[in-house]
């Protein structure tokens, strides 16, 4: 991320050689681009479609931000700061509950998790939310690199989660389109394990998986601290 990132996230606005364009500001600006990348992808975004959504010329997007790298630090930070800003009770319930928030922020906006694989999130509403995840896993009998460890993991399930059930919702798709493999290509006496889990109804009515892998997330860390003295 370079300084011009930094100006525009920490609140030293970028100055253009021109005026201001009325009813235009950054943060107008990053609010069309989220909408149109949750709307089409990331991949339909460009400064040309973006200005031709506002209505002004092209140019006049970059009297505020410098490009479309910039652009996207701008939109990432402006998502992030959707989080809630944090849950009380014990330490488990707030690990949960940022888990959530995260897998659900990544479920509004699916372009998010591609957005920040080379760009990390450096602006202050992604500190903050970092210092949210810290603080829940502080001080509860984890060592310092452990709470670390922790919290990403925490996170880095809730972000999978969105990802593996946008996947799932493609595959279920897929298999609707092929239903007669079953009945034409299948063996069943090739794959007892699959077999003998289909017919106990294991694929019928799946429970929560997302809870499921969160819980037993948190009870290793709970394991981990049971086990020292």
């Amino acid at each position: 991320m370079e300084d011009r990132s930094f100006q525009l996230l920490w609140g030293r606005p970028r100055r253009g050689s021109r005026g201001p364009v009325p009813g235009l500001s950054v943060e107008r600006i990053a609010e069309a681009a989220i909408a149109l990348a949750d709307a089409e992808g990331l991949g339909a975004l460009s400064m040309r479609r973006l200005a031709r959504a506002l209505g002004v010329a092209p140019m006049a997007l970059y009297r505020y931000v410098p490009g479309k790298a910039e652009l996207l630090d701008v939109m990432v930070d402006t998502v992030i700061g959707e989080q809630p800003v944090g849950a009380a009770g014990e330490w488990r319930d707030r690990l949960a509950a940022a888990a959530r928030a995260i897998r659900a922020q990544h479920e509004r906006h699916p372009w998010l998790a591609p957005a920040t694989l080379e760009r990390p999130p450096l602006g202050p509403n992604a500190v903050a939310a970092y210092e949210r995840l810290l603080a829940a896993a502080s001080g509860i009998g984890l060592r310092p690199a452990e709470t670390v460890a922790a919290v990403e993991l925490v996170a880095g399930y809730g972000r999978a989660a969105a990802a593996r059930e946008e996947s799932a919702a493609r595959t279920e798709r897929f298999w609707a389109e092929r239903s007669g493999f079953w009945e034409e290509h299948f063996e069943p006496e090739r794959f007892p394990a699959l077999t003998a889990l289909y017919e106990a109804g294991a694929f019928d009515a799946p429970p929560d998986a997302f809870e499921f892998g969160l819980q037993r997330i948190l009870d290793g860390i709970e394991a981990l601290l049971a086990s020292r003295p």
